[in-house]
């Protein structure tokens, strides 16, 4: 687990589906196998490719074949050897981590479960939906988060917060849109005004009607104490508690 910890995302990272209420776990099941997902784990590996794994759990005495990650446009990715581990010694427990190197900005659909059965005999598929990705709107503007990761940073007791955001217009006309005007509020209630808390490069131009934007919104020397629970930004108020622990 040593070469994971650093970059954390709970609950997705640029990645994922749909409403956040309920988030991980997700869990699937066909007559001869049962899984579930507890959440997953993202971690850069170059300037195109990331690494998600994915923390699975199984039935026991169910033996699963092969796990496939599918993204929003029907691709296939198998697992990679390299950062797949059990979370307990020895490689017939029933709990560990897959991983897969994917492009960034990859948004994961589904996975595929193809259990096996004794014999070495194909059992029948199944797949588990990804629905948690948290989205609002305040019926102009609609925004969604991809995913989160915490940085430690350099000052002792800080940290630093960066949200994959898309936000998409419904207005008539064009928005400007800047990074600073979001805040993040935090498990205490305390919020963080993008004004004080946010780096200052991050203008964005304009949204134009029914034009959508993806874009990282980063909250740094935020107190190591916090864990935010709320995204706000133009009337709009996202839930992502379930996604930051």
């Amino acid at each position: 687990m040593k070469n994971i910890r650093p970059i954390i995302l709970l609950c997705i990272t640029a990645v994922l589906l749909a409403s956040c209420a309920s988030a991980f776990p997700l869990s699937g099941q066909s007559g001869q196998a049962g899984v579930t997902v507890y959440g997953i784990i993202t971690q850069d590996l170059n300037d195109q490719t990331m690494r998600i794994f994915v923390d699975i759990g199984k039935a026991p005495n169910h033996s699963i074949g092969t796990v496939s990650l599918v993204d929003s446009e029907d691709k296939f990715y198998s697992p990679s050897m390299e950062g797949t581990e059990h979370l307990d010694s020895g490689w017939h427990k029933d709990r560990f981590f897959l991983s897969y190197d994917v492009p960034k900005g990859t948004v994961i659909k589904r996975l595929k479960i193809e259990p096996m059965l004794p014999g070495h005999k194909p059992g029948e598929p199944f797949s588990i939906n990804w629905d948690s990705i948290p989205e609002a709107s305040n019926g102009d503007l609609e925004m969604k988060m991809y995913g989160v990761k915490s940085y430690e940073t350099e000052a002792e007791n800080e940290m630093s917060w960066m949200f994959d955001i898309k936000l998409s217009s419904n207005y008539s006309e064009n928005i400007p849109i800047s990074a600073k005007d979001f805040s993040m509020v935090d498990q205490y209630g305390w919020e963080y005004d993008g004004t004080d808390y946010v780096d200052s490069y991050q203008d964005l131009g304009q949204l134009t009607p029914g034009e959508s934007m993806r874009f990282g919104v980063t909250f740094t020397r935020i107190s190591k104490l916090s864990r935010p629970v709320m995204l706000k930004y133009k009337g709009i108020n996202l839930d992502i508690s379930a996604w930051t622990g």
